[in-house]
């Protein structure tokens, strides 16, 4: 990280603004201390019709926003990144479902991410089960730019609750 910035600081004041550098460079700083600011969030829809528009209004809101299409794919971002929120689909076309998914999510991860189902899928049994095991249960189909607003907001209470939790007393 540091050589990359120093490469881009070279350009500092011909082909980048410097103020941005210096952000860019504090930001690439946190995230490799793992203390960046910028939420991630993963969206889980085998759907690309469900997915871009979303993804599109997300990274309007300045949000890092990683797409997976199955559960291989989850998996993988989640090995290898931090995930605030992710955004799921119940039915995911394979042989685990999103509540599936979620539950063996949680039984191995020691800080799995906060969750969201945006799923087409109303009958009560699954509204019920889904309202239990996550932070809100939105059915599509729903415009992308209610779905990124409610998303944005239930990030505001997650680094509220989380920065509660770290306040002294």
């Amino acid at each position: 990280p540091a050589g990359i910035i120093e490469k881009l600081k070279e350009h500092g004041g011909t082909l980048f603004d410097e103020s941005l550098l210096e952000i860019l460079e504090q930001e690439v700083t946190k995230e490799f201390r793992g203390e960046a600011s910028v939420p991630r969030i993963l969206l889980l829809d085998p759907d690309y019709d469900v997915t871009l528009p979303l993804e599109q209004q997300l990274l309007r809101r300045d949000f890092w926003v990683h797409i997976a299409h199955n559960t291989y794919m989850a998996q993988q971002v989640l090995e290898q990144q931090k995930v605030d929120l992710m955004v799921l689909e119940v039915n995911l076309g394979s042989q685990i479902d999103g509540f599936d998914f979620v539950e063996t999510l949680r039984e191995e991860s020691s800080a799995p991410p906060e969750i969201i189902f945006l799923t087409s899928r109303d009958d009560p049994d699954v509204l019920d089960r889904g309202i239990a095991l996550a932070r809100d249960y939105l059915i599509k189909p729903l415009s992308p730019t209610l779905a990124s607003a409610k998303i944005k907001k239930h990030l505001e209470d997650i680094q509220r609750e989380k920065s509660q939790k770290k306040a002294p007393g």
